[in-house]
């Protein structure tokens, strides 16, 4: 079945299956390195921490870092668009209703930056705005508006005009080459308190908007909101169905591409730096991330439909339907672990052992998003930012008779 009743409405259950499954891939790769995304001095990156380890670097390195957010903002996409269809029942200017969702999640986002350098959400909350102009184009130029983001032209118009300085230096800083703004990251997170993480994030600001910018993955992750929304609008994941028998197949060519472009892009960085290297491995990025899309839903949508694993996806279903909670939820227990002012374990642990802590905290979101949903219909911070957008609190908890 694509779509089941809920407390909150009619959902389509893969698309909560395809979010939760995506919260996985991004608690993967945030507990890899101690829930630290910004940059790290090479001696704790570049340590030997055994054969384990060496091989779910790899695994994470191929399959997981920045597929699975690339996954989400194709969700965040189809999720918008839906959005739009529910909204209008209940009148007045469906863009009202997204300004207010953006400003309230843009605050949410910069009060979890400030704590945590790794927040998309206020990212994602921007991109809202020229969604509202995007939402209005016919077919024909969404599909040619995701290709010229998701392909990075506007990244690789960057690069060619002559802004390889900058790119240069915001790459070195993200990749812990910029002694200063890695030994920071280290202190901040190793031996200082939470409000030294929130000055060095602060700190990080102008850096991390370089980044996003030059780095191609603002105009990716608007590109794939656009083809979620496009996606949507066609209504093919409801024809997934229809590809039933050859998921495996699809899986596997995507592994292929994934792993064979992927080797090729890792290769480049060996090259001399350039305009031409950098607009290559923009472009092989996008298809990457195009494939990784597919496979990831291939995979979702195989267990779905298998009768062995169906159960499982419904697991998966309740953790995306509040995976807003779930996501802040991470970020909650990745730094009471991990960080100086929690349990203090940085650097106690293996890049492979974090990922099965990850493993059990992933599993412990599933059960406690299922029993969740037996008392309440929303999240808790969904619900707060459904009453920031609608201007008005619905009910949290489901009465005696829906429980």
């Amino acid at each position: 079945m694509a779509t089941e009743k809920s407390g909150s409405g009619d959902r389509i259950v893969l698309i909560d299956a395809l979010r939760g499954f995506a919260l996985f891939g991004i608690l993967l790769s945030h507990f890899q390195h101690w829930y630290v995304v910004g940059p790290l001095p090479d001696d704790i990156i570049k340590k030997d921490y055994g054969a384990f380890s060496a091989a779910t670097d790899t695994l994470v390195r191929y399959f997981v870092s920045n597929k699975f957010y690339v996954l989400f903002s194709f969700i965040f996409g189809l999720s918008f668009y839906l959005q739009t269809v529910s909204f209008k029942k209940y009148g007045g200017s469906l863009d009202l209703y997204f300004v207010r969702r953006a400003f309230f999640l843009f605050v949410i986002g910069t009060i979890h930056y400030s704590l945590w350098l790794g927040d998309i959400l206020a990212v994602y909350a921007l991109l809202m705005l020229p969604l509202l102009f995007i939402r209005r184009f016919n077919d024909k130029w969404m599909v040619i508006t995701a290709l010229i983001l998701i392909f990075n032209v506007p990244g690789i118009a960057l690069v060619t005009a002559q802004s390889l300085r900058t790119h240069a230096e915001v790459s070195q800083a993200v990749g812990a080459t910029i002694n200063p703004l890695a030994s920071g990251m280290y202190e901040a997170v190793a031996h200082g308190g939470i409000t030294d993480c929130i000055r060095y994030n602060l700190h990080f600001i102008h850096t991390r908007v370089q980044f996003q910018v030059y780095s191609g993955s603002l105009f990716m992750i608007l590109g794939f909101f656009t083809l979620g929304m496009l996606t949507v609008r066609k209504k093919w994941l409801l024809r997934v169905g229809e590809l039933k028998g050859k998921f495996t197949l699809i899986i596997v060519a995507c592994i292929l591409t994934v792993v064979g472009l992927q080797y090729w892009y890792y290769s480049l960085s060996d090259v001399a730096t350039g305009p031409g290297i950098k607009s290559l491995q923009f472009l092989l990025a996008a298809i990457i991330s195009v494939a990784a899309v597919i496979m990831n839903i291939a995979i979702v949508a195989a267990l779905m439909f298998n009768k062995y694993t169906q159960k499982f996806t419904v697991l998966l279903a309740d953790l995306g339907r509040m995976a807003l909670t779930n996501y802040l939820i991470q970020t909650c227990l990745g730094m009471l672990l991990f960080y100086h002012f929690g349990a203090g374990i940085f650097g106690r642990t293996t890049p492979g052992q974090n990922l099965l802590i990850a493993t059990g905290i992933f599993v412990f979101q599933l059960f406690f998003s299922r029993f969740w949903f037996r008392y309440f219909n929303y999240g808790l911070v969904e619900w707060l930012l459904r009453a920031g957008t609608l201007w008005h609190f619905k009910d949290l908890r489901k009465t005696k008779n829906t429980v």
